[in-house]
């Protein structure tokens, strides 16, 4: 069976962790506040939901995700949400196939048509899906010190070029507590903080049992804390216009300018989006693929084809962007998420717990 390292686990949590949220301004219903949002959901995912995944993993070390679904809700109710997680792993790819093929129209290649710019990301992650979780996971652990360095200059530049008003941050708490709780959860709680239990599709295939706790906490830590910093970077440098605005972290990347010699860093955000939405998407296709060979039984390379072919055609399913990312808002964050990464990680949490209490009972 393929084997996963501590330094592999990390670098793909974090970098599907960060993924396209980094990209976008999370909270935004808190104005100002946003980040403390962010702050909340990041410890409200860490309490429950980074809590409920590592204590199921625990319990069945040797199971990935559908296999813990089949065998405690039962074959036909757990055969239904298998499938749903099936479709909602490939949905998610399909988004991410999207996101990219509309941000890459709109600020490197306006007159390429999207379905050739989608098609080269689906088959980049069609050969990384065929090569296997070890070679998918070794990628992400080669990619990470690039993607963390593009954001390092990133960040220079943005200290350097003096775009940032802290000022924007300003009042603190103005509308209260609760307004800022309400903006954090569930929008902020199931994007991208609760996308951590995808992971129970993967945890079985780590090397060190013991370690698996450490390595997700501090991983799910540092993302977290990366992604407040982001917002904060974009609040300051757009100030108001981040909440309207479509990609805010390429709109404050192109305010960058000093001395009339370092304008126009547009290529760094598109390395950023590129490697954020191969992980993030190939993560969700290569779930899907594990998940639709194990619920068939079939060997995962036979099932790789029909799921690429699934992810293509599902990226034409919105009209455009803003829909799209109107449609992951307000209803994939408040009603989708919160049933596939909460609702049902909960029973199956509670099932384990009442199955393991049954079976220490004394037989009469």
């Amino acid at each position: 069976m393929e084997r996963i390292s501590k330094y592999q686990l990390a670098a793909i949590i974090i970098l599907h962790e960060i993924g396209s949220a980094s990209l976008f301004y999370l909270g935004g219903e808190a104005k100002q506040d946003s980040w403390i949002a962010i702050f909340i959901a990041m410890i409200a995912g860490l309490v429950i939901l980074a809590f409920i995944t590592l204590t199921i993993h625990s319990k069945e070390p040797d199971k990935n995700l559908i296999e813990l679904i089949t065998s405690y809700f039962g074959k036909y109710l757990g055969a239904i949400i298998s499938i749903v997680y099936i479709l909602f792993f490939t949905y998610s790819s399909t988004r991410n196939v999207r996101e990219f093929g509309d941000i890459i129209l709109l600020t490197l290649l306006p007159d390429t048509p999207i379905s050739m710019v989608m098609l080269v990301l689906v088959i980049i992650s069609t050969y990384a899906v065929y090569k296997g979780i070890e070679t998918f996971f070794r990628i992400g652990e080669f990619i990470l010190p690039f993607f963390l360095f593009i954001y390092f200059v990133i960040f220079i530049l943005f200290f350097s070029s003096g775009v940032l008003n802290f000022e924007y941050m300003l009042p603190v708490l103005e509308n209260g507590i609760f307004s800022v709780m309400k903006a954090g959860i569930p929008k902020v709680l199931s994007f991208p903080f609760s996308e951590m239990f995808m992971f129970l599709m993967y945890f079985k295939y780590f090397e060190d049992k013991k370690g698996i706790k450490k390595i997700t906490i501090s991983t799910y830590l540092f993302s977290g804390f990366f992604i407040i910093w982001m917002n904060i970077m974009i609040l300051t440098a757009l100030g108001p216009l981040s909440k309207v605005n479509i990609v805010p972290l390429l709109s404050s990347i192109r305010l960058i300018e000093i001395g009339g010699i370092i304008e126009r860093m547009d290529p760094l955000f598109v390395l950023v989006l590129f490697i954020s939405v191969f992980i993030k998407q190939t993560a969700y296709y290569l779930a899907a693929v594990l998940a639709l060979s194990q619920f068939i039984k079939k060997e995962y390379k036979k099932v790789i084809l029909p799921i690429g072919a699934l992810i293509f055609a599902g990226a034409f399913l919105e009209k455009n962007f803003t829909l799209q990312i109107w449609f992951g808002i307000e209803y994939m964050t408040v009603y989708v998420m919160p049933f596939v990464y909460i609702l049902i990680p909960l029973l199956l949490f509670v099932l384990m717990y009442v199955n393991s209490f049954l079976n220490k009972k004394p037989k009469k």
